[in-house]
């Protein structure tokens, strides 16, 4: 499975850094509990798209994506057997 973030789905009041907010989108909260529950699958990749640092107020965005990366990285990590890799 490839999971595609986009960050605007979030709402603009957690995420204002991208170029089309969407009212009344999803919360940092449900974000990471959507991920949460695809850990279960298998991930191969990710990808966070639609941030833009011009629109960000005091980092606000960009730490939501940090947040959501954090959760990303986890779940490629997640099983891995190999322990020279990168993830351990």
């Amino acid at each position: 499975m490839y999971v595609s973030i986009d960050i605007d789905v979030q709402n603009p009041d957690v995420a204002p850094g991208t170029s089309f907010t969407i009212p009344y989108g999803l919360s940092l909260g449900h974000v990471l509990d959507i991920l949460a529950f695809l850990r279960q699958y298998p991930l191969l990749g990710a990808d966070i798209v639609e941030f833009n640092p011009l629109l960000d107020k005091n980092n606000q965005t960009l730490v939501v994506a940090s947040e959501v990366l954090a959760a990303l990285v986890t779940s490629l990590c997640k099983g891995e057997e190999n322990e020279s890799t990168a993830c351990h």
